[in-house]
């Protein structure tokens, strides 16, 4: 077992004695060892973002060219050899995306997620003549929402209910 091998080629002798004849043979490595680093996860806002892999050439053992692919939820990658690549038409909830670098047949990937936890606030206009008055807000299913009174008289009753009551 050989272990530590350098980046490249790695040279070996190979001696064969018996008596006062030897016979010497070398053997060539050549070591493509690839490592992946697809960049540190994300949690964002809306539905597009950036890539951020790390370049293979910066840290040891400095090989590879890299190449950027969707592995789980949705999302367009703009340009998939570019480390930094954008990435729009994100999904709600977890994406993943996947850094394959290749040399000489040698193979490695890391997986970077994007979780979008962009979340929607629609709320409907109301004319009203007398109370109470049924405030309407979309549902955020998965999100928490909060009704305020900006300053006027009177009450929410379910401040955290979507379709709550003002008197």
């Amino acid at each position: 077992v050989v272990t530590d091998l350098q980046t490249g080629i790695n040279t070996f002798e190979w001696v064969v004695t018996n008596g006062l004849c030897d016979r010497r043979d070398t053997l060539t490595l050549l070591n493509n060892t690839v490592l992946a680093n697809a960049g540190t996860d994300q949690t964002v806002c809306q539905n597009f973002s950036n890539l951020a892999a790390i370049d293979p050439t910066t840290y040891v053992p400095g090989l590879g060219s890299g190449v950027w692919t969707l592995a789980g939820g949705s999302g367009v990658i703009a340009d998939n050899t570019a480390i930094n690549s954008a990435v729009t038409g994100l999904g709600i909830g977890l994406n993943t995306f996947r850094w394959t670098l290749t040399e000489g047949g040698c193979t490695d990937d890391d997986d970077v997620q994007i979780i979008n936890q962009t979340v929607v606030a629609n709320a409907t206009d109301i004319i009203s003549c007398s109370m109470p008055v049924n405030l309407t807000g979309n549902d955020p299913v998965t999100a928490d929402g909060i009704w305020t009174n900006q300053g006027m008289l009177g009450t929410i009753v379910t401040p955290t209910l979507y379709n709550s009551v003002y008197t």
